[in-house]
């Protein structure tokens, strides 16, 4: 047993190192680093510990008290809205319940207390039960937590220790010997098992950003016109990770200045579910089925993709696709037979839902018949969406002289009737018999 005389020198020693403890070389390094997180109003943090000093081997316990910069000025975390909890299964520490008359592993108590995030680690009674570090620089898990604000409230990823560092942070190890006389190997050991001796402890915090995709989001996309004035948008995605969803933007170009596009928003994940992204997923999926209205034919849109960032909505452009709308016009028209005995067949495309009238004529400009679609009725002012390779036919009557034959094709869009926006296509078809 010590006398009380070495009592009250170990003591003094013991009270003399807590008062160089600064200018001694540090014992141990806590690291607080935030890690994934992609809930606006959480923070997810995890304390990581590291031996960097040979005094000592079996880690005890701990106080440690954090703040959040933004919060210091105004009383830092209301209890009553902000909780802390510790995410089970995170430690590497052997863990139970606290139990103030035996503790044979650790216990792990984080609250708010008095404005800041407190987290209190029990040790075991006994340097029998705890847990070792056989080497210098190793490090252990001490464990991850999660912070939670009031919903709608959006928290930097910055926590920090709260200062005078060595008033509110403290950490023990246990001590299973302590050398005090003689030298090697006739060395006095007296063994202490349930001594924890205080540590020169070197916090260090950062905050690290939430995981998030890379440049590589997306593998490409599309803006095609379908017909009606009417715009199909669609990418695949390879990673979503930490984007909250898509925002798809349009601008008019002008071809004169295409440095200067105007965008303005014309989809979003808000208001189109169809475009809300899996903040948590490392793999992408397709998105489809968007579409969107044009007011102009004959012109070119520029579409622009944006994720929008879960962590402070910040808005990163993904990629640019362009689209030029076309006239309802006819185009591509042929002659499948020329010269033709008794029947011509005109192959055409539709760029556009159009009323389409077909008909041939002589050379004097007399109207011979209609053309024919594939079922036989007669081409008169019939609705085709757009479309390639329709057929027509002009079935020459059998008194019909052989000769030139002008075919005329007049299209007009659906939703224009003015003569500016016609279509007119000839062709010229020969009767030989």
């Amino acid at each position: 047993m010590l006398s009380r005389a070495k009592v009250v020198l170990l003591v003094f020693l013991m009270c003399l190192a807590g008062v160089v403890r600064a200018q001694e070389p540090s014992d141990v390094k806590v690291v607080l680093q935030t890690t994934d997180d992609f809930v606006p109003n959480t923070i997810t943090f995890e304390v990581i510990i590291t031996r960097v000093s040979d005094h000592w081997d079996l880690w005890a316990n701990t106080t440690l008290r954090l703040e959040h910069p933004d919060l210091v000025a105004t009383g830092g975390f209301d209890s009553l809205t902000y909780t802390v909890d510790y995410q089970n299964g995170s430690s590497e520490l052997p863990l139970q319940t606290y139990d103030p008359t035996a503790m044979t592993k650790y216990a792990i108590t984080p609250r708010i207390v008095n404005g800041r995030i407190s987290i209190t680690v029990f040790g075991p009674d006994s340097s029998d039960w705890a847990f070792r570090l056989p080497d210098a620089k190793r490090s252990f898990l001490l464990g991850r937590f999660v912070l939670t604000a009031p919903a709608g409230v959006v928290l930097r990823d910055t926590l920090m220790f709260t200062t005078p560092i060595n008033y509110y942070q403290a950490m023990a190890f246990k001590m299973d010997h302590d050398s005090v006389t003689g030298t090697p190997p006739n060395q006095n050991v007296w063994y202490h098992k349930h001594d924890n001796v205080e540590m020169r402890e070197e916090p260090s915090s950062f905050a690290g950003p939430p995981r998030q995709c890379d440049s590589n989001i997306i593998d490409n996309f599309t803006a095609v016109y379908v017909g009606d004035l009417v715009v199909e948008l669609a990418f695949t995605t390879n990673c979503e990770l930490g984007i909250e969803g898509f925002i798809i933007e349009r601008a008019l170009v002008n071809p004169g200045d295409l440095s200067n596009l105007n965008f303005v928003e014309r989809l979003s994940y808000t208001t189109n579910s169809a475009l809300i992204a899996c903040p948590v997923c490392e793999t992408g999926h397709i998105f489809s089925g968007l579409f969107d209205g044009v007011e102009y034919r004959r012109e070119v849109y520029a579409y622009r993709l944006v994720a929008v960032m879960q962590r402070l909505q910040e808005h990163r452009v993904i990629d640019t696709a362009f689209v030029r709308i076309p006239n309802a016009i006819v185009s591509g028209a042929y002659l499948l037979e020329n010269p033709f005995t008794d029947i011509a067949t005109v192959i055409f495309n539709v760029d556009d839902r159009v009323m389409l009238s077909a008909s041939v004529y002589d050379l004097t400009g007399k109207k011979m018949a209609d053309l024919v679609d594939e079922q036989g009725n007669p081409i008169i002012n019939k609705e085709y969406t757009k479309g390639a390779k329709f057929r027509a036919r002009f079935l020459a009557a059998s008194d019909a002289a052989n000769g030139l034959y002008n075919i005329i094709v007049v299209a007009n869009p659906v939703d224009d009737k003015s003569i500016e926006q016609q279509s007119r296509v000839v062709l010229k078809a020969q009767l030989v018999r």
